[in-house]
């Protein structure tokens, strides 16, 4: 379980996320006493607990893209970052959805749509030592994922009217 303690959703309402890229300083708010890293698999760190916390944000309104090639064979140290998913409607965050990028991944392959195979991950891998600029997509509808599969989803923000 992701601590909700740790973040910070007063600064909620004050955040927009419409607009292309990834709003990392923005939505950053939510996270008030992290410190920021660019980590391959992570954004942000925090020492909780006797623990390192580590955290990937993603905003979208539903559809998001990752570079499978980062998570083939992740490690067991690599398996409990946390993902935050923050989901928003023309900009408003409406939803923040936490997952471990272990369950995340072994999520989609069970469902196996959209090149989100064993196989894929593999090929992006091998790709990757030749051309290693290279990125190698596969997409994910998260608000979908999250409405067909919520026992897999920590939700610590929602708001009622989607």
């Amino acid at each position: 379980m992701f601590p909700s303690e740790l973040l910070d959703l007063s600064c909620v309402d004050e955040i927009s996320v419409s607009g292309r890229g990834g709003k990392e300083r923005d939505l950053g708010k939510l996270l008030r006493d992290w410190q920021r890293v660019s980590e391959k698999l992570y954004d942000y760190q925090i020492s909780y607990q006797q623990k390192i916390w580590k955290v990937e944000l993603k905003k979208q309104a539903n559809l998001q893209w990752f570079d499978v090639r980062k998570y083939y064979q992740l490690g067991v140290e690599d398996r409990e970052i946390f993902v935050l998913f923050v989901n928003h409607n023309s900009g408003r965050i409406d939803t923040i959805a936490a997952i471990t990028l272990g369950s995340f991944i072994d999520l989609l392959l069970k469902i196996g749509k959209d090149g989100w195979t064993e196989d894929v991950l593999s090929t992006g891998r091998r790709w990757q030592q030749s051309y290693p600029s290279l990125q190698f997509k596969a997409q994910a509808k998260i608000r979908d994922l999250i409405a067909e599969y919520p026992s897999f989803f920590q939700i610590l923000y929602q708001i009622n009217s989607v």
